[in-house]
């Protein structure tokens, strides 16, 4: 079970990297591997788990609009959890490689909702996933969505946000999104 200690260490190894790492030191190695949705898309993700038999924690983590699975601040985040004995499985959107939608987001994000579920169903297929030690991340777009997961899922032990959307500014003016976007965060 994610207990207090490793919720701190996740914390630290992420405050880590944002602050301190070299993110272009890391070079990708692992086989992309293609699952399909209930609609029919197909998803890329990677899976990357410590040496070991397992079961491991496992942090299932969302890209960005544009901010894939394989640029340097989600590789990197997958090397510091892993080496520390976390499994990461990070994935792109559908709509990155979809040959029947145009590339960009859908206009409420159940599709990605969609694409997110079904890593995240997928994630708990794999033996060496300790399924009572999962959570769920985002960056950017991708924590508007891990949020939507997290709230439905009470078997979550944790939510990771990076860059979250918080605000937007049109015309000089800067509007908070933050209760839009992450619908009773506050109360967490």
């Amino acid at each position: 079970m994610l207990n207090t200690n490793s919720i701190k260490l996740i914390s630290k190894l992420i405050a880590f990297i944002l602050a301190f790492s070299s993110l272009n030191s890391y070079t990708q190695t692992n086989t992309i591997n293609t699952i399909t949705t209930p609609r029919g898309e197909h998803i890329q993700l990677i899976s990357n788990f410590p040496q070991g038999i397992g079961p491991f924690p496992t942090l299932v983590l969302a890209p960005g609009a544009g901010y894939h699975m394989q640029l340097p601040l989600m590789e990197e985040i997958d090397r510091q959890l892993v080496s520390n004995g976390i499994a990461v499985i990070r994935f792109n959107w559908a709509y990155f490689n979809s040959k029947t939608r145009k590339a960009s987001p859908s206009s409420n994000l159940d599709l990605e909702y969609e694409d997110f579920l079904t890593v995240f169903n997928y994630s708990k297929t794999d033996p060496r996933t300790d399924k009572n030690d999962l959570f769920i991340g985002g960056k950017s777009l991708g924590t508007g969505v891990a949020w939507r997961l997290f709230k439905n899922h009470s078997d979550l032990k944790a939510l990771v946000l990076l860059t979250p959307v918080c605000s937007k500014t049109v015309d000089g003016d800067t509007t908070s999104e933050i209760e839009q976007n992450y619908p009773l965060l506050k109360k967490e």
